[in-house]
């Protein structure tokens, strides 16, 4: 009795990239991409660590002063993120016996990324419509109540 035949990709319907590339070029082009990618996040959450002190410390008596600092916290989940799966599958890594799936890792934190990827979106549209309100009304913003994210 023959046994049914199954598809190559195993339900899989995505191309294999191993097709495309051979596995010098994968690894070289991923060792090129992560050497890239893991300094500017390490460069980041620094730099958004800095910006939610130095917000922390001005206080948080302007509506600007809040929206930014959010905005860098927003920032440096993302950040976190990003470096955790660039870290996880790093070329130098991808033989090593970890207790960790990083596929798991990275489907369990892609909904902390998306979230604060949209709230970062959002956050900034606040700021834009803040900024360009001021523009445009600059003697009525801080009087008006139609304004109360924006006024004191």
């Amino acid at each position: 009795m023959e046994k049914p035949t199954t598809s190559r990709f195993d339900n899989d319907k995505t191309p294999q990239v191993s097709q495309l590339l051979s596995s010098a070029d994968l690894i070289t082009m991923m060792l090129y991409t992560f050497s890239t990618t893991i300094p500017i996040c390490i460069f980041g959450i620094l730099s958004n660590i800095v910006n939610i002190v130095v917000f922390y410390k001005m206080g948080f008596s302007s509506p600007s002063n809040i929206n930014l600092f959010c905005l860098a916290i927003a920032d440096l989940l993302i950040l976190c993120y990003i470096l955790l799966v660039s870290a996880g599958n790093h070329p130098l890594f991808l033989n090593a016996r970890l207790s960790i799936s990083m596929v798991d890792v990275a489907r369990t934190g892609a909904l902390v990324y998306y979230s604060f990827s949209a709230l970062a979106s959002w956050i900034t549209a606040v700021i834009n419509v803040e900024r360009s309100c001021c523009i445009a009304f600059p003697m009525k913003v801080k009087e008006s109540s139609y304004f109360p994210f924006i006024s004191k």
